[in-house]
């Protein structure tokens, strides 16, 4: 029924005033119609504000949707106070009034409706000579309504104060605040619509998630990507509660027009083709037009060599499994398969459970706490054929706990050299980690050298320490290693891992969630672990040999061996 061109939308637009004016009857019909149509209200009633239109074009002017908004608003009126809404866009396709309309619509039309819209600063919520705020574009709808659409006279008006207004005729409410942490704490809201969501502080975001989804069932995460350190990437996982909208630029009938595919497949258009020789960096088209987490941040290892080295090298393991050992001596008693066992295998034991002796093995560690919020690494690399051949990968086992089950997998892979070349990071939990590795006897470990000077002789220091530039180094070694396939990384979670690696600001390189010390997740697949035991295998397996002492095993049942038994369970508490 409603003209969608801008001429005949006017000409729409004016009659309905001009019948709701004369006629009460009509009006009442219009409102009714309003109430229970969105997009009949959004389209005769509603307006937006266009600084961008071209010279002698209405920058205020109807809001006429578009094919791709009406599908939205479906979605979008379908979803609000159900469940979650999580809306991932590119620039410019009027995401943000879409929502803040449909959630007018339900304050205008609906008893007891109650909204809570959060931006990243104050004044993007409420400033009333400001457009981009999100108050002023409500303003804007109420301004250049009939009084009788609004059902409002001089004792009935709405009360309108700085991020607050209500409406005494449905007594419902639109509130706003700036972005803090414990957002909606003890509140209770219909919904909850967090604006440009990826733009706030990593930790701020996951607190804002666990404060506001007890405070309302409904919350709008709606933003263009900035990386994955942050809640907005997890929301966005198919696994994650709620609905799922994505608003690419190409089904805006003025960005997409002329749409083509160029030698890779990727849509361009002639309008897209102009905003990539605008940007200053790729990083921009990525994150403001393409909508890609990993393209929005700057990304340390080469996206195209991951791609071909996962393709040519990376797939499932042999054999998935456990290896049992003895908790005293820690000697390894057997391999057993499990379909859950922490332990992949792209190497094959023999009947006897016995590994090529042939070859010479170091392993790496990367150590976790065990409480479960990052996974603690162990990687095992065939330094002959330079390829990585097992995995142990767990997120509940204490330093102590875990330095067991290394020297049991060193004892395992002993090829010709009597045991498997150990190192790991030796910097907070890989203290714990250190000790209970000397207390073992097991002594085929690395050393740290003397680093800056002239000899570079090794130390009596165990372990790799790491500090900011010599992290940058390890992982970029580890970078021309897997681009020149030098370092054969059999594992697909560990090659994806390293798509998460991106540069800070200050110059070093981190992976995306150890920004977000507030990461809530239990599932330790958050902070690249697997990269820096894989990185740390291929440093240790390329590097000259340290220095190694010959393994000194106490015999079990000796008074050397009760008294170590004796220290270790006074001691187990303190751990850390």
């Amino acid at each position: 029924m409603v003209p969608k061109d801008l001429a005949g939308n006017l000409a729409w637009r004016e009659k309905l005033v001009l019948e709701g004016d004369w006629d009460k009857r009509a009006a009442q019909d219009i409102w009714i119609a309003c109430k229970r149509d969105l997009l009949f209200y959004i389209n005769s009633f509603c307006w937006l504000f266009e600084p961008r239109a071209k010279k002698g074009a209405p920058k205020l002017r109807p809001f006429i949707t578009y094919d791709y908004q009406d599908e939205t608003l479906g979605t979008i009126a379908d979803n609000l106070g159900v469940q979650n809404i999580h809306c991932n866009k590119s620039r410019g396709m009027g995401a943000t009034y879409m929502f803040i309309v449909a959630m007018e619509h339900r304050w205008h039309f609906f008893d007891y409706e109650t909204f809570l819209c959060i931006s990243r600063v104050e004044d993007d919520v409420d400033k009333t000579d400001d457009p981009r705020s999100i108050f002023w574009k409500i303003d804007l709808q109420h301004q250049y309504q009939p009084t009788w659409l609004l059902g409002f006279d001089t004792q009935t008006a709405p009360n309108r104060m700085k991020l607050h207004l209500f409406n005494p005729l449905t007594n419902s409410t639109i509130d706003g605040i700036s972005t803090q942490g414990n957002v909606a704490r003890g509140d209770r809201r219909t919904a909850i619509f967090m604006d440009e969501f990826a733009a706030v502080d990593p930790t701020d975001s996951y607190r804002m998630c666990t404060s506001a989804q007890y405070a309302s069932d409904c919350c709008i995460f709606n933003s263009t990507p900035q990386g994955i350190g942050n809640a907005f990437y997890d929301q966005s996982k198919p696994d994650a509660a709620g609905a799922k909208i994505e608003l690419a630029w190409w089904r805006h009938p003025e960005f997409g027009k002329g749409v083509y595919l160029d030698e890779q497949g990727k849509r361009r258009s002639p309008w897209y083709d102009l905003q990539r020789r605008r940007a200053n960096h790729p990083r921009e088209i990525s994150q403001e037009l393409d909508m890609s987490f990993l393209g929005s941040g700057d990304m340390f290892f080469n996206a195209a060599a991951l791609d071909d080295h996962e393709k040519a090298h990376s797939h499932a393991p042999y054999k998935v499994g456990e290896l049992d050992y003895d908790s005293q001596s820690l000697q390894p008693m057997g391999f057993k398969e499990s379909p859950f066992g922490r332990l992949h295998l792209w190497i094959l034991p023999d009947a006897r459970g016995k590994l090529p002796g042939d070859r010479e093995f170091v392993a790496a560690c990367d150590i976790a706490t065990g409480t479960g919020a990052s996974d603690s690494v162990i990687t095992v690399g065939d330094k002959k054929s330079g390829e990585k051949v097992a995995e142990f990968v767990a997120n509940r086992l204490r330093p102590d706990e875990l330095a067991c089950m290394a020297v049991a997998l060193c004892r395992w892979f002993e090829g010709d050299t009597a045991g498997a070349l150990l190192n790991w990071e030796s910097n907070g939990p890989g203290r714990a980690f250190g000790n209970r590795i000397v207390e073992s006897g097991y002594r085929r470990i690395w050393y740290r050298r003397e680093e800056g000077h002239i000899a570079n002789d090794v130390t009596d220091i165990p372990g790799w320490f790491t500090s900011k530039s010599n992290k940058n180094s390890l992982l970029g070694e580890y970078n021309r290693a897997l681009a020149s396939s030098s370092f054969i990384n059999r594992s697909k979670p560990a090659i994806r891992e390293c798509r998460a690696y991106v540069f800070q600001p200050n110059g070093s390189v981190e992976h995306s969630k150890a920004m977000a010390d507030a990461d809530p997740s239990a599932t330790g697949d958050n902070h690249g672990d697997r990269v820096i035991a894989d990185a740390l295998c291929w440093w240790t397996m390329k590097g000259r040999e340290a220095k190694i002492e010959k393994e000194f095993v106490i015999p079990v049942g000796s008074l050397a061996w009760r008294m170590q038994l004796h220290e270790r369970e006074e001691h187990k508490g303190d751990w850390w």
